[in-house]
């Protein structure tokens, strides 16, 4: 299963349109068209931000590819070395002030 089937099937699943999901991620009804017609993949960030928004577990977005771990340390979360990405979501919901700082890092890689 492709990104783009997955996501349509979950935002069926949970009954959201294009345009509800676009507000909860912070994007364009528009770029989520996109990414639900396979046009176009999220960037790693605003994959964050899908997983945030499905409140899934990041290990999850590792089945496109979406790698969370060297972002997790600058944005000032500590774990070890082989913590998962579950591990990281939990951290982050009992930090939900480090969630922009780790947006942010993972939008400086990206560049």
């Amino acid at each position: 299963m492709e990104f783009h089937e997955w996501l349509q099937a979950e935002l069926a699943r949970r009954n959201l349109t294009n345009t509800r999901f676009a507000e909860l991620v912070g994007v364009t009804q528009t770029t989520v068209s996109r990414w639900v017609a396979g046009e176009r993949k999220p960037t790693r960030m605003h994959a964050f931000r899908v997983a945030r928004a499905l409140n899934i577990d990041l290990k999850i977005m590792e089945r496109w590819g979406y790698n969370f771990s060297n972002a997790v340390k600058p944005a000032g979360l500590s774990i070890h070395p082989g913590d998962r990405c579950y591990y990281i979501c939990y951290k982050l919901m009992e930090k939900p002030d480090l969630i922009p700082k780790m947006e942010m890092v993972l939008h400086a890689i990206e560049e």
